[in-house]
């Protein structure tokens, strides 16, 4: 229960109009490794592209990059750490997304903290739509919405 006011507060304090987007922050640019994954070591150099390791995932200033996907990012909303920590921010993005024979509009929150020295990067999906086939049709949605949350470590 306390997840879901959390997530409810973030939520309400990120998401005014994207409108005015920033850039995403520096910090959350780089190479990270699920943490639900039983090795955790990972390099930047263990990123080989999307057809690679499906635990690893890469995000540069206009995309995020994962195993047989992609999302281009089209707009980015930043609430900075009281202080101006640059170790820590939350971001509402905006993503057009594809792989497997369709694509989408996705919106997340992202997270970046840090965890006995490394860098920790969630992202919660909080609405997706706009579905598309691969000829670019559009089409209902193959699955119900559902908010998912993942979380990565920092490859150094």
């Amino acid at each position: 229960m306390r997840f879901f006011f959390a997530v409810s507060l973030m939520l309400t304090l990120l998401l005014p109009s994207l409108a005015e987007a920033e850039d995403l922050p520096a910090a959350f640019i780089g190479t990270w490794i699920k943490a639900i994954s039983p090795n955790l070591k990972c390099t930047r150099a263990d990123w080989t592209g999307p057809a690679g390791d499906e635990r690893i995932i890469s995000v540069n200033e206009r995309e995020i990059l994962d195993y047989e996907s992609g999302c281009r990012i089209l707009g980015v909303k930043v609430k900075h750490a009281p202080g101006g920590d640059p170790s820590y921010a939350d971001a509402v993005v905006d993503l057009a997304c594809g792989g497997e024979g369709m694509s989408s509009r996705l919106q997340e929150v992202w997270h970046l903290g840090t965890v006995e020295g490394r860098k920790l990067f969630t992202t919660t999906s909080i609405r997706q739509w706009d579905y598309r086939d691969d000829t670019g049709r559009r089409m209902k949605p193959p699955f119900p919405f559902e908010m998912e949350t993942s979380v990565y470590l920092e490859c150094k």
